[in-house]
């Protein structure tokens, strides 16, 4: 071998169809020459090995990462659906989800908030409605049940501010109608009437801060101004002084009739404004029928030591106790209506009056009752019947006798007519149940809603429908979701959701009632596939 290939060094070769590198040297000492071979494949096997590795872990990285994703997708998804699908029971709509479902709340919100800004324009426009209702009943003495703590909460409800407010009643009396009869006609009372509430309530809204005007109908309009505390009495009536010249200036311009206005004094209690306006009404007696247009003021006329002689707060109280079932208090203020009578007045012919006075209130009562005062008493004339009695024992007791026969009568109608009530109440609110089981819904809220209480409504539920309240929303919602399992392919858990459940208490719930599980009350009940 000649010192050429003798030197050291390495090559590539193939043998057996497979390639080796090839090392070789000489030893120095010896002169021997080695050489050594070595597979490629075996060199480059721990380095595809280890590339192997990598890839695989890779490759399950990024299958967990597609999998976390997937399921995060599913748990951000699933309260978009249970919104779209609340949206869509909201107004029963039907058919497969839109494919925009962000597009699709967005629609939906839009419409709940104009409709929620259109229910609120119709309240407002309502609201004026309902505060001339409430005063009107007020004024009349209709809310006389209702204690002076409830007469303030509604007015507060209905948009008044009552603290550190005291009360000033003006009444307004459209007079001479009968010259207008070229520019109206008969039965137009109430056309004039309203377009004098409408000037008045322009005025009012002018000068003072909080000022309600009702529309009494029949050419009369009422002003209740509600003023500080700290205004004064005198100020207070040189404010309403001035603005009841304005009104008999503008109302007088506007439509050609006298105008007569009538003052109450200063009321600091709500529950004092039906006497006002009673007393109101008797001051209108003592105008001035020479003069056209008159300003007369309760409090300068003198009218409690004119009309002393009849006791007017007793009677409102005796008609009070009758209207509420009260007899035998009925029958103790009538003893005392007829002893203050004949105190006061002495004489037969005062006495006499003041009972006939006392028998038209209480005729005008049963007639409002539904009640027919010939049906009742059998008798053509009352008043020739109570004229013929000479001693006021005589008119007490046969006072006593048509007022007890009155409230048995009136028991017995007012009996039957709760009965119906109740009975239309509770199906108003099993008609309420079935739209809105689904949502948060209590006895005590339908309570509010019809103005009754939790105990009457609670018991007249039970009395009609033969099991109580929470008994019969159970089984109502039971019904629906039992009705959902057998004709919708939806899952337990969203069933549960759409009849108000929470999952875990509706499966106790069904399984309580039912003895099974929803998920094989499915299996057992459902037809096909």
């Amino acid at each position: 071998m000649n010192e050429q290939n003798q030197a050291s060094g390495s090559f590539y070769t193939k043998w057996n169809g497979e390639k080796y590198t090839v090392s070789f040297g000489t030893i120095p000492r010896t002169g021997w020459i080695y050489v050594s071979a070595t597979s490629l494949s075996n060199l480059t096997q721990p380095v595809v090995y280890t590339s192997r590795i990598l890839l695989a872990a890779g490759g399950l990285g990024i299958a967990v990462a597609v999998l976390l994703s997937w399921f995060a997708s599913l748990q951000l998804y699933q309260p978009i659906v249970r919104l779209m699908k609340l949206f869509r029971s909201s107004r029963n709509e039907t058919g497969d989800l839109p494919k925009d479902e962000i597009e699709f709340i967005e629609r939906q919100w839009q419409f709940l908030n104009s409709e929620s800004q259109l229910l609120h324009e119709r309240m407002e426009q309502n609201l004026a409605t309902l505060r001339e209702i409430f005063l009107f009943q007020l004024l009349h003495d209709h809310l006389s049940h209702l204690p002076e703590d409830d007469l303030l909460r509604r007015m507060e409800q209905y948009g008044w501010e009552t603290e550190g407010r005291t009360y000033y009643l003006m009444v307004v009396r459209l007079l001479g109608f009968s010259k207008l009869l070229d520019r109206f006609g008969e039965g137009d009372e109430q056309l004039v009437t309203f377009a004098a509430s409408n000037v008045i309530a322009e005025l009012a809204a002018g000068r003072f801060d909080q000022a309600e005007v009702v529309n009494e109908q029949e050419l009369a309009v009422s002003v209740l101004v509600l003023m500080p505390e700290d205004t004064g009495h005198e100020e207070a009536k040189r404010q309403l002084y001035e603005f009841g010249e304005n009104l008999i200036q503008s109302l007088s311009s506007v439509l050609k009739m006298n105008i007569l206005i009538g003052l109450a004094g200063q009321s600091s209690a709500v529950s004092d404004l039906p006497e006002a306006h009673r007393e109101v009404s008797l001051l209108f007696r003592f105008r001035n029928v020479q003069e056209s247009n008159q300003i007369l003021d309760l409090e300068q006329a003198g009218l409690h030591s004119q009309e002393s002689l009849y006791p007017f707060a007793l009677e409102k109280d005796l008609i009070r106790s009758v209207r509420s079932g009260e007899r035998t208090e009925a029958l103790h203020k009538l003893d005392r209506f007829v002893e203050e009578l004949t105190t006061s007045g002495g004489k037969e012919m005062i006495i006499r009056q003041g009972m006939n006075q006392l028998l038209g209130v209480l005729l005008q009562q049963i007639i409002l009752s539904g009640i027919s005062p010939q049906g009742l008493y059998n008798s053509p004339d009352l008043y020739n019947d109570l004229n013929k009695l000479r001693e006021p024992e005589e008119m007490s007791a046969w006072f006593k006798e048509k007022l007890i026969l009155y409230m048995n009568s009136l028991n017995e109608t007012m009996s039957q007519v709760q009965d119906q009530w109740m009975q239309e109440t509770v199906d108003k609110v099993i008609a309420l149940m079935e739209e809105e089981y689904a949502q948060d819904i209590s006895l005590e809220s339908y309570s509010d809603r019809f103005g009754v209480s939790i105990y009457k409504l609670s018991s007249g539920f039970k009395e009609v429908t033969g099991i109580n309240f929470i008994d019969y929303l159970t089984r109502l919602r039971l019904d629906k979701s039992k009705e959902l399992l057998l004709t919708t392919n939806d899952k337990v858990n969203d069933i549960a959701y759409r009849v108000g459940y929470q999952p875990s208490y509706y499966y106790r719930v069904f399984k309580k009632h039912e003895g099974i599980t929803p998920t094989k009350y499915r299996e057992m009940y459902r037809e096909g596939p």
